[in-house]
């Protein structure tokens, strides 16, 4: 929901974006790739931060009420607006 609500993108584009993962323990961000440019990472690994490749892929289906994105126009009628996960190609989210 970042990527819609901070950086403009239409739901489909939030879900396929590349991800991070962190927690506080272990001390390793598991990231997809593309989710940082290289010169990010290197000043993060810089800076005593450690990486990992991606956690095996999880699934996120969503929707969005009113239009594709935030301040966008509906599609038609349309007012529901899915987005499903590429990651598993398991599942499927429609709107009505």
């Amino acid at each position: 929901m970042l990527n819609v609500i901070d950086y403009g993108m239409n739901i489909q584009e939030a879900v396929d974006a590349p991800r991070f993962h962190q927690q506080w323990l272990p001390e390793t961000t598991n990231i997809e790739r593309f989710a940082l440019s290289p010169d990010t990472q290197k000043i993060l690994e810089g800076w005593g931060q450690k990486f990992s490749g991606p956690q095996p892929a999880n699934h996120v289906a969503a929707i969005l009420v009113g239009a594709p994105s935030l301040g966008g126009k509906p599609v038609g009628k349309n007012r529901f607006y899915g987005a499903n996960d590429p990651r598993r190609n398991s599942g499927l989210a429609l709107g009505y």
